[in-house]
C-alpha cells in the first residue's frame, strides 16, 4: 500500500514537471512564432519591393540560380541532416509564396507604393512646394494637410491637399509617411506631440534646416515603433507661407536624408526612392555634418547678408540710401534677396545650430583680421584669396552640369 502511494505521488510529480516543461516550450514557441511572422513579414515586403525593382531593370520575377543559392545557404543552419531538409522545404514554399505575391502585385508608377497616402503638417512655403510636387510627379498619392483653417481653406481650392485635417491624430491615422513642414521650433514640439499617436511602419520625416536638436529629440521619444528621419530640402523662398510655394521650383533640387538612432534601413532606402521619383537629388549626411556644413554653406552666407545690409543701412537716411542703391553692381541686388528673409525663422534657425554658427562666425572674424592686417601692409595682395574662391564656383558648376 505504501509502495503504490510512493509510485503515485512520483508519477504525478513527473506529471507535473513535463507539464511545466511543455508550457515553457510553448511560451519559447510563442515567442519564435512572434519573431518569424515579424520577419515573414518584412521578407515579403521586400519580395513586393523587388518586384518594382526588377521590372525597373527589365529582369524576370523568377531567378534559378539566385533562389538555389539561397536554399543551400539556409539548409546550413541545420543541425541534422532532417532538418535541414526541412530547413529547405520550408523555404521553397515561401518563394513559392513570394512568388505568388509578386506576381499579384501591380507594377506602380512611382513610389506609391510605399506611401499611398501622406500628411503634410505646415504648408508653408517648404511644405506647401512639396505638396505641389507630389501632386505633380506622384499625383496617385493622397495628400492629407494639416495646418490652420484658412492655409487648408486655399490649399483644398488648389488642390494642392486632397483632405484637411483639423486634428493630429486624425491627420495621421492613415498615412504612412508625415512629414513635418512647420517651422524649427513648432517641429520640435510636433514631434513630441505626435509621438504618443504613432505606430510600426509609419515614417516620421521633418525638413528643418538644423538636424542636430530634432534628431537627438527623436532618440529620446518613444515613437512607439514608428521611424524617424531627418530631412532638409535645399530649396526655398525668402518669403513665407502657402502664397510663397507656387513660386518655387523644387523640381532637380538637393534634398539632404540624415538618418539616426531611429532610422531603420529599410525606410531611409524607401525615403531615397521616393524622393526621386520627385526628382529630387538626395544628399546623406550625419546630423553632425550636416550642421556644420550649413552653418557655413547657408547659416553664414544669410548673417553676412543682413550684417551687410544693416551695416549700409546705418545712420543713413532714405535719400541717401538710395544713392547708395543707383551706385551699386548686380551683387548687393542679389544679395538683398536673402536681405528680406523673416527674422523670426531665422532666430529660430540660428538657435537650434547656434554652437556650430559661432565656430562659422569665428571662422569668418579670423579671416577679416588678416585681411585687415595684409591690407594695412604696403600694397595690396589679395590674389591668394580670389585664387582659393574660385575653387568653390567651379565645383557648383560642375554640379550644376551633372544635373
Amino acid at each position: 500500500m505504501r509502495k503504490s502511494k510512493v509510485s503515485t505521488a512520483i508519477k504525478i510529480g513527473a506529471n507535473l514537471r513535463a507539464q511545466n516543461r511543455l508550457e515553457e516550450i510553448r511560451t519559447r514557441i510563442d515567442q519564435l512564432d512572434a519573431q518569424i511572422s515579424a520577419l515573414l513579414n518584412e521578407r515579403l515586403n521586400l519580395a513586393v519591393e523587388l518586384t518594382q525593382v526588377k521590372a525597373r531593370l527589365g529582369m524576370p520575377i523568377k531567378d534559378s540560380k539566385r533562389e538555389e543559392q539561397v536554399l543551400q545557404k539556409v539548409s546550413q543552419a541545420g543541425s541534422n541532416e532532417a532538418i535541414s531538409m526541412a530547413i529547405r522545404d520550408a523555404y521553397e514554399r515561401l518563394m513559392e509564396l513570394s512568388r505568388k505575391v509578386q506576381h499579384e502585385t501591380p507594377i506602380d508608377k512611382g513610389s506609391t507604393l510605399y506611401f499611398p497616402q501622406i500628411t503634410i503638417v505646415g504648408l508653408g512655403a517648404i511644405g506647401g512646394s512639396l505638396a505641389r510636387l507630389v501632386k505633380r510627379r506622384l499625383p496617385g498619392t493622397k495628400i492629407i494637410g494639416f495646418d490652420r483653417e484658412e492655409v487648408l481653406v486655399d490649399a483644398l481650392q488648389e488642390k494642392v491637399i486632397d483632405k484637411a485635417a483639423s486634428d493630429l491624430k486624425q491627420a495621421i491615422s492613415r498615412s504612412t509617411l508625415v512629414i513635418l513642414a512647420a517651422s524649427p521650433g513648432q517641429n520640435l514640439k510636433l514631434l513630441e506631440q505626435l509621438a504618443p499617436l504613432l505606430s510600426k511602419r509609419k515614417l516620421v520625416v521633418d525638413v528643418t534646416s538644423t538636424k542636430g536638436k530634432i534628431n537627438q529629440l527623436a532618440e529620446r521619444l518613444d515613437l512607439k515603433g514608428a521611424d524617424f528621419i531627418g530631412g532638409h530640402p535645399l530649396f526655398g523662398s525668402e518669403k513665407t507661407g502657402f502664397a510663397a510655394s507656387k513660386e518655387i521650383r523644387a523640381e532637380g533640387s538637393t534634398f539632404c536624408v540624415v538618418a539616426g538612432a531611429k532610422s531603420s534601413e529599410i525606410s531611409v532606402h524607401r525615403l531615397i526612392r521616393w524622393l526621386g521619383e520627385l526628382n529630387l537629388q538626395v544628399e546623406t549626411a550625419t546630423a553632425q555634418e550636416h550642421d556644420a556644413i550649413v552653418a557655413r554653406t547657408s547659416h553664414l552666407v544669410q548673417l553676412l547678408a543682413v550684417l551687410l545690409g544693416s551695416q549700409l543701412c546705418k545712420g543713413v537716411n532714405d535719400e541717401e540710401l538710395a544713392k547708395r542703391g543707383r551706385l551699386s553692381g548686380p551683387s548687393l541686388r542679389q544679395m538683398s534677396r536673402l536681405m528680406k528673409s523673416p527674422s523670426s525663422l531665422w532666430g529660430e534657425i540660428i538657435e537650434q545650430n547656434k554652437d556650430d554658427v559661432l565656430l562659422a562666425l569665428n571662422e569668418m572674424e579670423s579671416a577679416l583680421v588678416d585681411l585687415i592686417n595684409s591690407l594695412q601692409k604696403d600694397g595690396v595682395e589679395i590674389g591668394s584669396l580670389f585664387e582659393s574662391a574660385k575653387r568653390l564656383p567651379t565645383a557648383l558648376e560642375k554640379l550644376d552640369n551633372k544635373l
